[in-house]
């Protein structure tokens, strides 16, 4: 009924690398059948039984709490059940099935036919080079490693090399990360150092959707998408929130890995579960102490203000943050300041704004979110308040970095090192300052005040 190779190609096009939905696909029924009676594609159900417990297939997800019944429109059943984790990726219902490639990947991945694939004129500092080589040899064995290194490190370019080889040797590559702005952040450094590569760009609202790239920028919520595509992984920011406590995440990572691959973990502040797990089954670990510029990090000041919530309410902040803030600006310098909560970061741009100061708020689910963050780095606004959506991954020369609230449970120690991170990132930048504003010193502060200056006395040694 169908010519093979024709059927082969066009399943190809459609499933390699993906679990999709007969609709997502593009392919009709009866290509799909043809498919699986050739063997070509093969058939997941959309949710099964795992034991006593549910499980999505296309998400990992077999919480009781996070499935639902729904009237079928595809079943006509008055009660189908369907899961309402992954709901905001695509409807996955007890009568609808998922498809997977079921054979080898038979057109390789298109590269520059002419010219070097890495077009990248910086330097490795010797850490960075050693990282960066071990990772390769990695690569080379299929098998997972973890760059510990400090925030400003350079890990970025220290993976260059990697992905050039794996990507010289036919592999497939994704770049992925729990945060929607890391993606934003690395996308143009990318571009410009494989300017002749097809990139494919997923996250939410991301336009250049291609799949066939042989590299692929991806945030993890967008990896359930994926099916044992990726030969070679790069988690940045694996400690990162929400990757961290959701085990669909995990689920989704793995399960777009291939059989055969290397994972390389990229994190400044690794969590002690992921380390003490990586070194029992001997996965190496590489520690990169020092910044790519060789300067230390900036070790976070500590000012008491006392209640500054109600200090907000009445519509003031406190004198120590005013001072520093126009401090800063009379420098020439821009300000990351955070806070914990949606509702303080308007508060706090209010008054700023009333004051006269050029200020934006950003939080996780702006809409103007990539906007803002543009309109910072072009500094047409000399201040930027934001939750922790903006703790990692975002680089702005000759910034300083303040933190209001900072004794809140959810400002824990990992966060408060990535936060002081974004400070002096610059290699030009030696007036950077990191300062904690609080109510009450916590041990997640003092934590994090000592893992800086441990990290800045390994780097000397």
């Amino acid at each position: 009924m169908y010519d093979k190779k024709g059927l082969q190609r066009l399943l190809h096009a459609a499933f390699y690398g993906r679990r999709l939905l007969q609709i997502e696909s593009g392919c009709t029924p009866e290509q799909i059948k043809a498919g699986i009676a050739s063997g070509m594609i093969r058939e997941i159900p959309g949710i099964t039984r795992k034991g006593n417990r549910l499980f999505c297939n296309g998400c990992g997800n077999d919480h009781p709490m996070l499935f639902g019944w729904h009237s079928c429109f595809c079943c006509k059943e008055q009660k189908c059940m369907y899961c309402r984790n992954c709901i905001t990726l695509r409807k996955i219902s007890a009568c609808t099935s998922l498809y997977v490639w079921n054979q080898e990947d038979f057109i390789p991945p298109q590269l520059p036919q002419k010219g070097e694939l890495l077009m990248w004129q910086g330097r490795l500092t010797p850490a960075q080079s050693n990282a960066s080589q071990k990772v390769i040899r990695q690569i080379e064995k299929n098998e997972d490693i973890l760059i510990h290194a400090v925030t400003g490190s350079g890990k970025t370019e220290m993976l260059f090399y990697p992905m050039a080889y794996a990507l010289s040797q036919k592999k497939k590559v994704c770049f992925s990360s729990p945060r929607t702005d890391v993606i934003l952040e690395i996308l143009p450094r990318l571009i410009s150092v494989f300017p002749q590569l097809p990139i494919g760009v997923f996250y939410g609202g991301s336009k250049v959707r291609d799949f066939a790239a042989p590299l692929i920028l991806s945030t993890t919520h967008q990896l359930m998408r994926f099916h044992q595509m990726f030969d070679v992984c790069i988690l940045d920011e694996s400690d990162a929130f929400p990757y961290r406590i959701d085990s669909t995440l995990k689920f989704s990572l793995q399960n777009a890995l291939k059989m055969q691959h290397t994972l390389i973990y990229c994190t400044a502040t690794p969590e002690p579960t992921l380390l003490k797990t990586l070194k029992k089954i001997n996965v190496p670990i590489v520690f990169v102490a020092k910044r790519f510029h060789g300067r230390p990090l900036e070790v976070p000041h500590f000012f008491w203000v006392g209640n500054w919530k109600r200090k907000l309410d009445q519509g003031v902040l406190p004198y120590p943050l005013i001072v520093r803030l126009k401090k800063s600006l009379e420098q020439n310098r821009q300000v990351f300041l955070f806070v914990a909560y949606v509702e303080v970061a308007k508060q706090v741009q209010r008054i700023l704004a009333h004051k006269k100061f050029r200020v934006l708020y950003v939080y996780a689910e702006d809409s103007r979110r990539k906007e803002k963050v543009e309109a910072f780095r072009k500094k047409e606004v000399d201040i930027i308040v934001t939750t922790t959506i903006l703790e990692r991954g975002v680089t702005v020369p000759f910034s300083d970095v303040m933190v209001l609230g900072s004794e809140v449970d959810l400002f824990d120690a990992s966060a408060l090192i990535q936060i002081s991170g974004r400070a002096g990132r610059h290699e030009k930048d030696t007036e950077a300052s990191v300062y904690f504003f609080h109510k009450g010193i916590t041990s997640a502060m003092r934590q994090a005040k000592k893992q800086i200056i441990r990290m800045n006395r390994l780097a000397k040694e």
